[in-house]
């Protein structure tokens, strides 16, 4: 979607989940762009130059979250633990994002740990034009108080 169209529907659901009072410097910062909770999003505020500005900014940022999606943890077995402040973000807008491009969200800490695999055993990124076999002895099984599964 657009940066106009994102605004836009930013507006609306802005007006329908209020943002929490942390959150303010990011508010006074995208006020800047017209984009105020609780009013509708005004595309005429912004020259069609801002927006070319805008659009780019919006790909880098995307650009930036791939690139740091297989840094989300610490490496454990070939496998990385998405472990920092995953499921409570507080106003780490970033990671959140972040999370959101793989999975609609992420359980705290406390409830779930999530293993990413980004390389096969011999250093070559997962694409699945490979069958890979994930294989764990029976000594060496998750741990797990209720259960564990794998998620592709």
């Amino acid at each position: 979607m657009s940066a106009v169209e994102l605004f836009t529907e930013a507006a609306r659901l802005l007006a329908i989940n209020p943002p929490h009072a942390t959150n303010f410097s990011i508010l006074d910062r995208i006020a800047n762009l017209g984009l105020v909770p609780g009013q509708e999003y005004d595309a005429g505020r912004i020259a069609a130059d801002q927006i070319d500005e805008i659009e780019a900014g919006g790909a880098a940022a995307r650009e930036a979250m791939v690139v740091a999606l297989p840094h989300l943890g610490h490496g454990r077995q070939r496998l990385d633990h998405a472990h920092q402040q995953h499921g409570c973000y507080g106003n780490y807008f970033f990671k959140r994002a972040v999370v959101t491009l793989i999975g609609l969200g992420a359980n705290p800490v406390e409830d779930a740990i999530y293993p990413i695999l980004v390389t096969d055993a011999d250093g070559d990124k997962i694409s699945g034009k490979h069958a890979d076999v994930i294989h764990f002895d029976a000594d060496k099984l998750p741990p797990a108080a209720a259960f564990w599964s794998i998620t592709m």
